[in-house]
């Protein structure tokens, strides 16, 4: 461990868990707490502030110190300085006018939520007790991931409380659920709850029975679920490696690294466009990866379709974060170049992947530049993200933790949230999910089942329609003959009644 790189620190510990330490244990919570600011140190109250130009003035006298050797004399720090106070007037006078209206806009939205919920001591009782919890093992050499998120939200004397623990499994190339508590609600939600006969899926599932969700049997394509896979560690480096080191530092141990064992705690600092910017990388650094996999090393069975239909998602993707290119801002031209991603793509496939033709991919691309802008808008000045990575002396990952503080300019009350995640029980991960020891029902299956049952009341349905018809058309014939049993019975009253009438003349 190189202390004086916390960003290389930080990539290596990353990259490790990935690659080698990759079998343990997870467990962890998120909370968000009502706090009095006052109440807060000033190391979490600073927390809430949002990106200034004090900022590019610190980050532009940190990269420029990192230049000025050992033996820099005054003089050379004082124009360190300098450099640093002219970046950020500049900074300062550039800035722009609509984010600065959003971050008004934010701080409006803090104080609204902050003063609603003062309003309600209810509100207050339920973030006070109510917290995330997550639980979990991974191993990855296995390429199982095993996680189960739980909710608790609870007053003194009134909760609720759920858990859904969820596996996924590479080799079986599936996600299972253990839906046990649920099963009725989902009978419902396929079903409708006006379904008399339970459905026999719906009945094992409430017995224990795992929901698995595979690609069916009988489905004619299979994609390339190992490809997809194997391309994360490269998209995972692209991501690290548009990290600026600058975001980075070395904290002195708190609280929770003690409880750890910790010997390192490195920092990084993040608002919602770093945030972006990063997946972004991973996705170009994911998709080159893959196409060099279908490349140089393609699955066996895997059709030419099934990797072009991969890669239009990917290349979708790629686009709904923006283009490299400023050509869209320059003219609106919708023949635009498209993202890094999309060029990359261009090189193994056709002008047309999964439907999307160039010009398609041209106006997905600036579309994805305007609605980018937008979205920096609107949340470039969010409060930042701080996370604490918690090492150990050969930099092995102990623990995670984030923590983000929520304020307006007039409550004199903060939003604080806060999640930690431990590692342990490295090399012994242990499942609770066991599909070669837990029946298995196929979500496929429920659907099946869903759908004859529902065939079954469609016959129903049309044997009562035509039982009804029937005896709407034996009621209708039988009146027709009454109607012409009467019409033949008419003249022969009539002649009676003219005969008798006769008869009585001829008496008188």
């Amino acid at each position: 461990m190189d202390t004086n790189r916390p960003d290389q620190m930080y990539r290596q510990a990353v990259m490790n868990n990935l690659q080698k330490d990759n079998r343990y244990n997870f467990s962890g919570e998120a909370t968000i707490k009502m706090q009095d600011k006052a109440s807060l140190d000033a190391a979490t109250l600073a927390l809430g502030q949002t990106a200034t130009a004090a900022d590019a003035a610190s980050a532009a006298k940190s990269a420029a110190s990192t230049e000025v050797d050992s033996a820099a004399t005054a003089d050379a720090a004082a124009a360190v300085d300098a450099a640093a106070a002219e970046i950020a007037a500049a900074a300062s006078a550039d800035e722009d006018i609509e984010v600065s209206h959003h971050k008004e806009d934010w701080n409006e939205v803090f104080d609204t939520m902050l003063t609603e919920a003062d309003r309600y001591p209810l509100v207050q009782s339920f973030l006070k007790n109510s917290n995330v919890r997550i639980e979990g093992a991974v191993d990855l050499p296995q390429g199982k991931v095993e996680m189960i998120p739980s909710l608790n939200m609870a007053t003194s004397n009134y909760g609720m409380w759920g858990r859904l623990p969820i596996q996924v499994d590479a080799k079986r190339e599936s996600i299972l659920l253990d839906t046990q508590g649920y099963a009725g609600w989902m009978e419902a939600a396929i079903l409708g709850s006006s379904k008399e006969k339970q459905l026999d899926g719906i009945k094992r599932l409430e017995n224990g029975a795992l929901l698995e969700i595979k690609q069916p049997e009988d489905m004619k394509e299979r994609y390339p679920v190992k490809s997809l896979l194997r391309a994360f560690p490269k998209g995972l480096e692209a991501y690290l490696g548009a990290m600026e080191a600058e975001k980075f530092s070395l904290q002195p141990m708190d609280e929770y690294g003690r409880e750890l064992h910790a010997a390192y705690r490195v920092q990084v600092s993040y608002d919602a466009i770093d945030s972006l910017k990063w997946s972004k990388a991973l996705l170009q650094g994911y998709n080159q990866e893959f196409l060099r996999l279908q490349r140089e090393e393609p699955e066996a069975g895997i059709s030419e379709k099934a990797y072009n239909d991969a890669k239009s998602v990917l290349l979708l993707g790629a686009m709904l974060l923006g283009g490299d290119s400023n050509e869209c801002k320059k003219d609106g031209d919708a023949q635009a170049a498209v993202d890094a991603a999309a060029a990359a793509t261009a090189e193994t496939e056709s002008s047309e992947v999964g439907g999307l033709s160039a010009a398609m991919k041209s106006e997905l691309a600036c579309s994805g530049n305007d609605a980018l802008d937008e979205l920096k808008k609107e949340m470039g000045q969010m409060p930042k993200v701080h996370e604490d990575l918690y090492l150990s002396r050969s930099g092995r990952v102990l623990g995670i933790q984030d923590r983000m503080v929520m304020t307006g300019k007039k409550n004199p009350k903060a939003l604080v949230y806060v999640s930690r995640v431990k590692m342990h029980g490295y090399g012994n991960p242990k499942f609770t999910l066991n599909p070669n020891t837990q029946p298995t029902v196929s979500i496929w299956q429920l659907i099946k089942e869903a759908k004859a049952q529902d065939s079954e009341g469609d016959e129903a349905a049309a044997d009562a329609e035509a039982f009804t018809a029937e005896a709407v058309a034996a009621a209708e014939e039988a009146a027709a003959a009454a109607d012409a049993a009467a019409a033949e019975a008419t003249p022969v009253k009539a002649k009676a009644k003219k005969s008798k009438a006769k008869a009585k003349k001829t008496k008188s």
